[in-house]
């Protein structure tokens, strides 16, 4: 059995424990338990914790969260990373969602990759895309 100032503590560390689940997403949040300005610092918390996470491409992203400027900003976002991955031809790539000038940008990058691989024998190479380039060169230059 507690004395009243032991239980007193324990109250008042639950508390803190609550709010620190609350502020951070982790642990079971009991929002009845916080004040007005707490539960507002949570809300904010929240906002923040779930751009981030749209921002990074995780998950847990809800989009409908999103102001319209934040929502416009993330899409931005996502396609440059897209793009970054059909460039680098790392992670995720998503051809469709490319403009015609990125595809362009993008098929450069990954012949001059092949042809780099092939050169230099490290990566993978693929001879058959280095005749097709050397057949599209001679069909492009002027003959003499």
């Amino acid at each position: 059995m507690l004395t009243p100032s032991e239980a007193d503590k324990v109250a008042k560390l639950e508390k803190e424990l609550n709010l620190l689940h609350c502020k951070t997403g982790s642990g079971i949040c009991d929002r009845s338990l916080l004040s007005q300005s707490e539960k507002e610092e949570v809300a904010g918390l929240e906002r923040e914790r779930n751009l981030l996470a749209c921002q990074t491409g995780d998950g847990l992203c809800d989009k409908s969260l999103l102001t319209p400027a934040d929502a416009k900003q993330i899409a931005s976002a996502q396609h440059r990373l897209n793009f970054l991955a059909c460039k680098t031809g790392e992670g995720y790539c998503d051809d469709t969602l490319l403009d015609p000038s990125e595809t362009k940008e993008v098929a450069d990058t990954k012949r001059q990759r092949n042809a780099l691989a092939c050169e230099t024998g490290w990566g993978i190479c693929d001879r058959s895309l280095l005749n097709a380039e050397a057949a599209n060169q001679k069909g492009a230059k002027p003959s003499s």
